[in-house]
């Protein structure tokens, strides 16, 4: 259970900061809807970075209270898949198939991870 919350960490906190430090470049590159602004691209990767922080405190300091456990990574694995997959369902994911492809594989990605999550719960 811990080599998997590990690699949530590593995940989300990888594409948090990618998001922060370079948001339409890494729009770009998956083929994602840009926005002028970079505003919202920012706070989807601060949001991902707080919640790999809130895990490793978790992991790193188990006898504190706080952080986030495998009960709350569950929920917010099912609602990002959700985010990702409803979209795909609607027709308005991405503007190119190589954009559709990615928030498939992340919305996938996000439900085995609640799975496995349920299963070692």
């Amino acid at each position: 259970m811990e080599q998997l919350i590990w690699f949530e960490v590593a995940f989300k906190g990888a594409l948090g900061l990618v998001l922060i430090i370079i948001p339409n470049t890494t729009l770009r590159v998956l083929g994602l809807h840009r926005d002028a602004q970079r505003f919202w691209p920012r706070i989807a990767g601060c949001l991902l970075a707080g919640l790999a922080a809130g895990t490793l405190a978790g992991v790193l300091f188990p006898q504190a209270r706080g952080g986030v456990g495998p009960a709350g990574l569950i929920a917010v694995n099912l609602l990002l898949a959700a985010g990702f997959l409803a979209p795909l369902v609607w027709g308005t994911a991405a503007p190119y198939r190589r954009g559709r492809f990615v928030i498939a594989v992340l919305g996938v990605a996000a439900l085995a991870l609640a799975f496995l999550e349920i299963a070692h719960i």
